[in-house]
């Protein structure tokens, strides 16, 4: 597993954000498929798994179109305001959260070398052609 640089702030599962004016900021454990990374407890998922060259989806940076779904398979994510588009159990959507415990293990997985960053879903940079 390959462990990559500090980052930012972070996300799981549903808890109402309520967070103290105190300016203690907690560093959490991220876990990928091949990677760790050390991120803020303020840090959104979304920017810091694409910063890290991690392979992720996305649209609206909202919570309403799930494209940046991603399953959870341990611990668990804060959102400011719970998302509109539906999510399992067992999934967030790192656009709109930030982790709530000490570790997060995600099933997620860097870019391939050959696939630059999509700009979002539909970009077509890294779609398979048929021949």
């Amino acid at each position: 597993m390959k462990t990559l640089p500090k980052f930012g702030s972070g996300a799981g599962f549903y808890v109402p954000a309520q967070r103290s004016n105190v300016a203690t900021k907690t560093s959490v454990m991220i876990e990928t498929c091949d990677a760790s990374l050390i991120v803020s407890e303020d840090d959104n998922l979304l920017d810091v798994l694409l910063a890290s060259g991690h392979e992720i989806d996305y649209q609206c940076r909202g919570g309403y179109c799930g494209s940046c779904r991603v399953k959870v398979s341990s611990g668990s994510v804060e959102y400011d305001d719970f998302p509109l588009a539906h999510i399992g159990s067992d999934e967030i959507l790192p656009c709109c959260c930030r982790a709530a415990t000490e570790s997060l293990k995600l099933e997620v997985s860097l870019r391939q070398a050959d696939c630059p960053q999509q700009g979002d879903l539909f970009d077509g940079n890294c779609l398979s052609k048929k021949k």
